[in-house]
């Protein structure tokens, strides 16, 4: 998910320092420093992120294979010796 989250955020946010940044060079550092989020996080989590991780599910949640569970290689669930 890292992966796909990066394919999202990074293209995002060179458009936003392409388009958004540079009109917005006049403002209070407090607005131009919300403008990044209010922008970019509703884009992510409404538009993006569901699109990216619907094209990438199979490589996100690969099938699962049925396979024999794995042997266990400590012996504690084995008796241990009774003592006469």
């Amino acid at each position: 998910m890292v992966a796909v989250t990066l394919l999202a955020v990074y293209p995002l946010s060179l458009l936003f320092q392409g388009l958004i940044a540079p009109r917005t060079q006049g403002w209070p550092l407090l607005l131009r420093s919300a403008a990044f989020p209010l922008v970019v996080v509703p884009t992510l989590t409404y538009l993006l992120m569901p699109l990216l991780s619907r094209l990438t599910r199979r490589w996100l949640y690969p099938a699962r294979r049925t396979h024999r569970p794995a042997q266990r290689t400590d012996r504690r669930d084995a008796q241990e010796p009774t003592r006469a």
